[in-house]
């Protein structure tokens, strides 16, 4: 029976896992359509990074954004009109992504324990230099935010005028839209971190004499309740201890060389044995009657989930320590702690 049930789940995630693959390749695949040197115009501005006139960016950033622009316009003093202005944020984003086409599948469970874990008020963007690829995309069977959010690309960017580190979140919606996010890094919150990417977006177009839609109030507040849950996620990836399998390293942002895959994108699992702990728990009985050791007359407590939180680390020599963040998974109570691991999955 048990073997049984392990077949039809690893069914059930092999078609999850192909799913995801597809919804990814698709979206690169529709960009391509429409820019057809677009890869190969990011390719040529990487492999020149500060010479024939341009700038020397940071090597943790794939192509600045600035790239994307010049694609969609068509270079030169072209302008990109406002209703192109997502292909510029797709353009930059699958861009990245396709040089290693990592997906990673979060288990359901793990997702919904990550979107519940509160991120306070601090912006960690320390850890974000620990992204496993260059744009990872990020998802889950049941998506990042039900009924709102599918999964979420993210990658660093450099601002070439500005000379700022930014996260560049591209949220892929269940409506097929996408939605381009900018957190700027060098603010110390969240909240300041979007309100500061919103201020600049409005800027920009004021100053090419774009129409700026009037908007009611602030709107950062209701763009966190969006931003927040695939932030969470993503961070999850660059903690201390993420679980993502020794073959993904390879492909890391800071490596001295990225691969290119050719064929389907690589399914990496994540949480499936946390995932697989959490659903236990959660259909244990609701107690259990204390016994022997000196906890008679007194009832056990049930099992339960403690919920997950972040914490950050000082670890290192007194002298010069550094700082870590980590994601500290639900415990069960009364049932043992449950760790997270990921295993890679070839779609059928």
């Amino acid at each position: 029976m048990g073997q049984s049930r392990e077949k039809a789940e690893r069914r059930w995630w092999r078609t999850a896992a192909g799913q995801a693959a597809e919804r990814a390749a698709e979206r690169a695949r529709l960009v391509e359509e429409v820019y057809p040197h677009a890869w190969r115009a990011l390719d040529w501005y990487r492999d020149r990074r500060g010479q024939d006139g341009l700038p020397e960016w940071p090597s943790w950033c794939w192509v600045p954004m600035a790239g994307a622009y010049a694609v969609v316009s068509g270079g030169g003093g072209n302008r990109v009109p406002p209703e192109r202005g997502t292909d510029i944020a797709a353009v930059a984003a699958l861009g990245a992504w396709r040089t290693t086409q990592g997906v990673y599948l979060l288990d359901d469970d793990l997702a919904a324990a990550l979107r519940d874990t509160d991120l306070g008020d601090r912006l960690p963007s320390g850890v974000l230099w620990r992204l496993p690829e260059w744009a990872p995309y990020v998802t889950a069977p049941g998506g990042l935010l039900p009924d709102a959010v599918v999964g979420v690309w993210a990658h660093l960017e450099w601002d070439v005028v500005a000379e700022r580190p930014e996260l560049r979140l591209l949220l892929d919606t269940v409506d097929g839209r996408l939605l381009p996010v900018a957190l700027h890094l060098d603010r110390p919150t969240v909240g300041e971190a979007i309100t500061a990417g919103l201020d600049v977006a409005r800027r920009n177009a004021a100053a090419k004499g774009e129409d700026v839609p009037a908007l009611a109030g602030d709107v950062t507040p209701a763009l966190r309740h969006v931003v927040e849950p695939a932030l969470s996620c993503v961070l999850y990836l660059c903690t201390q201890e993420p679980d993502v399998a020794p073959e993904a390293a390879s492909a890391r942002a800071g490596g001295a060389a990225v691969a290119r895959p050719e064929g389907a994108p690589t399914v990496w699992e994540v949480g499936w044995r946390i995932g697989a702990a959490l659903r236990e728990a959660a259909q244990r009985e609701p107690g259990a009657a204390g016994g022997g050791g000196g906890g008679a007359g007194h009832a056990s407590p049930r099992a339960h989930v403690r919920r997950a939180h972040w914490h950050t680390y000082l670890v290192g020599p007194r002298a010069e320590p550094r700082r870590e963040l980590r994601w500290i998974n639900p415990v069960l109570v009364g049932a043992g702690d449950a760790v997270p691991t990921v295993h890679r999955v070839t779609p059928d």
